[in-house]
């Protein structure tokens, strides 16, 4: 196909010396992949490899599938790999629907494998018929400029590019290109079926808007080609630049999660002195790194929008349990526990809530405290826990000039410490002290005046001697046990997250 040659050099696809992994799931779309990348190796010096992906849905078809992409592969003299995943169980455990989790799963498959395999792009399927289904979708959701600009040519995925090199031909060109071939391939009958919406925008829009316009197809994919152009311009005049996953630059923060593993919040006073286009952007992706973002539509962006100009402690309630708050300076996501109902309008909004209007319950945790036996010294002591591993190690080097402590490490004198020590959850009566010269203040007015919201209070681990606190870990650590020139012992104490 030509069009496809010219389409790779206009958007730099490919490059002499390319490893690229293809994933092949049998269909018409990715079997045309493969065959289009042997024609390609005439013209470009790479090395293709191709995974399948079983995601434990459709049983023994799935397993079929699989098998023929195998001896296809084999035929063609094609190093070729399987993996295996549970998109049902990790859909059901992460509360994401089993398509979310299923591509979730495949991508993580994708880049492992391509890892091993030294490859430096992977390469999917995705049409110019499943560029204009994600446009309507995206569409009839609600959605900004850059939702309108469909799927791009080319993303960054950690330091590999992902490609998709069949963006520039229909479905019916396919087809009929492995007809020509004389090539097979095999039908997934999940992509039949209208139980998903966009099976039903493939199968009775789709033809319906081709019965109007025969291009209505290649239109579509130009409409977005000129508006993605668009937003390219808007944005790069705005100062902040936009990739596929997350939007970064001046005014924006980095999205991910913070080291002790809760989502990062974003700053209010950047998201405030954004352009709007970008602001919606930025929390939109922000939403995506978090796995929240799940039938989340323009209507709850809007709202998340205006969200961040009002007070303190206002909420915003999404699909799927989630919920955004106005806390302080930053802009957090929450999660409600999965028993608790949910309360929200026609618009998805929450009941109001308002600083002081809801008592901050010092609830004790059920959990028994998890004791720290005595150590001898050069004893390595570690507690592992969902999320949360520390280590304890006991040495008698004495430490020289100025001690720093580190948010991820403490130390302590260990002579100081008086009592036995345990890991545990807040308890009424806690305080830490917080002068050398032993004044001390009640845990709870510490967290409040540090600003830590309420609902992640009481998930704090805490390194105690009885009602004392040693280390609010992740925080700061008490002033009491602190390295001096008198120190013997030295307990340092390091934490990480799993």
């Amino acid at each position: 196909m030509l069009e496809l040659k010219d389409f790779i050099k206009k958007e730099n696809l490919l490059c002499d010396g390319d490893r690229v992994l293809l994933g092949v799931s049998g269909g018409a779309d990715s079997v045309c992949l493969l065959f289009s990348f042997l024609d390609l190796k005439k013209e470009y010096d790479i090395t293709p490899y191709v995974l399948y992906v079983e995601h434990g849905v459709r049983g023994e078809d799935s397993v079929k599938d699989g098998r023929f992409v195998e001896d296809l592969c084999r035929r063609l003299s094609v190093d070729h790999t399987m993996v295996s995943v549970d998109a049902p169980s990790y859909a059901e455990k992460n509360h994401m629907s089993l398509e979310e989790a299923a591509r979730m799963l495949r991508y993580d498959a994708f880049y492992e494998t391509a890892l091993k395999k030294g490859c430096n792009k992977i390469a999917t399927a995705h049409n110019a018929n499943d560029n204009a289904e994600t446009i309507l979708f995206r569409m009839i959701r609600g959605t900004g400029l850059k939702g309108l600009s469909g799927i791009p040519p080319k993303r960054r995925m950690e330091d590999m590019e992902v490609i998709r090199p069949l963006l520039c031909v229909t479905r019916q060109e396919i087809e009929e290109d492995l007809k020509s071939r004389g090539e097979s391939y095999v039908t997934d009958a999940t992509n039949e079926a209208d139980d998903y919406s966009r099976n039903r925008l493939r199968h009775r829009v789709l033809p319906v808007l081709e019965e109007i316009n025969a291009g209505a197809i290649n239109h579509i994919n130009e409409a977005g080609r000129r508006i993605g152009e668009m937003y390219a311009r808007d944005v790069a005049g705005s100062g902040v630049t936009a990739t596929e996953e997350f939007v970064t630059g001046d005014g924006a923060k980095t999205l991910g999660k913070t080291e002790n593993g809760a989502p990062e919040p974003l700053l209010l006073k950047d998201l405030q002195e954004m352009p709007e286009e970008i602001r919606k952007e930025t929390i939109l992706n922000w939403l995506r790194a978090q796995n929240a973002a799940h039938d989340v539509g323009s209507v709850h962006i809007e709202m998340m929008g205006e969200l961040i100009f009002m007070g303190v402690g206002k909420e915003y309630h999404l699909p799927h349990g989630y919920y955004v708050k106005n806390d302080y300076e930053y802009l957090r996501l929450y999660r409600k526990p999965s028993s608790e109902p949910e309360m929200t309008d026609a618009r998805g909004t929450a009941p109001e809530h308002r600083p002081g209007r809801e008592p901050d319950r010092n609830t004790d945790r059920k959990e028994d405290p998890i004791p720290i036996p005595p150590l001898s010294p050069g004893e390595n002591y570690r507690i592992s826990m969902p999320g949360l591993d520390l280590r304890f190690l006991l040495s008698d080097d004495a430490p020289t000039g100025a001690f720093e402590q580190k948010a991820y490490a403490k130390t302590f004198d260990y002579g100081k410490i008086m009592g036995s020590l345990e890991l545990r959850h807040r308890r009424e009566g806690d305080y830490i002290v917080i002068h050398p010269d032993g004044r001390k203040k009640k845990l709870q007015d510490y967290l409040v005046e540090q600003k830590i919201p309420r609902e992640e209070r009481n998930d704090l681990w805490l390194l105690c001697s009885g009602a004392k606190v040693l280390w609010v870990i992740g925080h700061r650590n008490s002033e009491d046990a602190r390295v001096d020139e008198t120190t013997k012992q030295c307990l340092t104490v390091e934490y990480w997250r799993s």
